[in-house]
């Protein structure tokens, strides 16, 4: 093994293993990001096998032959540029992206012919399901968990990860029009799971609901999209990235919960009551005179009355 190799270590997630330099070692017993699954993992050193230290000593020679840093700097800064540019969050999420759009359609010929079936069950949509969160979502096996049970029932799909219940799925036959009585039984399983997430599907239909519990009261149960995947667009960009919200990766980056708590930010309640508050009143007041003087050279002095009463007229009574 080269001088310069402390030994290799593996991701105790995908395997996937890696050379550790000497310059590295105050890495070793710390958690790092693993460049394939981008999952952590605490670095541990392990005794290379003979193939790999055949591959580490080859490395070696190379870099021997090769010009070094002081014949050829320009080389040595590019090589050095390389192997500090890491992924940006958005090229790892476009990969997420490019799979889904790779690996769905698949399976959305796979829904099709069973929604064209005389007759269908909630089971072929759950071992379905299970395959879509494989292939397309990219969950792990071990994390997909089919067998736990809550409030006396079998979850049909409990994805989990280091022991915790991420999201519950709740799946229904194809024909099932998802009332909001599957909802509330998703959600109850989710909730004695201590689960943030709930999903109820035919297939054709994802629900994903955010569950923010309330001590001493029900959770407040808020949802977050509603797609369908064979409606007039088809598999939309829209429904790419709500699906990615299913991934491990968004649940687990906390990517989904920021989706989340954008989404209800800018939600038609808030936003309507924000424009009502009398700062924004008065401020769109002034924009409003201002506006007008520079288009028509007039002043009109316009009061927060005015501004209230027409947004009264923009918007229906039920939303203001």
């Amino acid at each position: 093994m080269s001088e310069e190799t402390l030994g290799v270590t593996t991701c105790s997630h995908c395997q996937k293993r890696y050379r550790i330099l000497k310059k590295q070692a105050k890495f070793v017993g710390k958690e790092i990001s693993c460049p394939k699954c981008h999952r952590t993992f605490v670095v541990a050193i392990e005794t290379p096998s003979p193939l790999e230290n055949a591959a580490v000593q080859q490395a070696a020679d190379q870099q021997q032959a090769s010009p070094s840093a002081e014949s050829n700097p320009a080389t040595s800064t590019e090589v050095t540029k390389t192997r500090r540019k890491k992924r940006k969050k958005a090229e790892i999420r476009q990969e997420y992206y490019d799979q889904i759009r790779e690996n769905l359609p698949v399976y959305m010929s796979r829904l099709k012919a069973m929604q064209e079936q005389e007759s269908s069950s909630e089971e072929q949509v759950r071992v379905w399901c299970i395959d879509v969160l494989r292939a397309a979502l990219g969950h792990d096996d071990a994390d997909i968990d089919t067998e736990m049970s809550a409030l006396g029932q079998r979850i049909d799909i409990a994805i989990k990860h280091d022991g915790k219940v991420l999201i519950v799925i709740e799946c229904k036959n194809i024909r099932n029009k998802l009332p909001n009585s599957t909802r509330d039984q998703a959600v109850a399983y989710a909730t004695s799971k201590s689960a943030d997430w709930a999903v109820v599907t035919n297939g054709v239909i994802w629900k994903l609901f955010r569950i923010i519990p309330i001590k001493g009261h029900d959770p407040k149960v808020v949802q977050v999209f509603d797609v369908a995947l064979f409606d007039e667009d088809g598999l939309s960009d829209f429904d790419v990235q709500c699906l990615y919200l299913l991934t491990q990766r968004a649940l687990l980056s906390g990517e989904a919960d920021k989706e989340f708590h954008l989404q209800e930010s800018l939600s038609d309640r808030r936003m309507l009551g924000a424009i009502n508050e009398e700062k924004s009143v008065r401020l769109l007041a002034k924009l409003l005179s201002l506006s007008y003087r520079k288009a028509f050279g007039v002043t009109v002095k316009l009061d927060a009355e005015d501004v209230k009463e027409r947004l009264g007229q923009l918007f229906r009574p039920a939303d203001l």
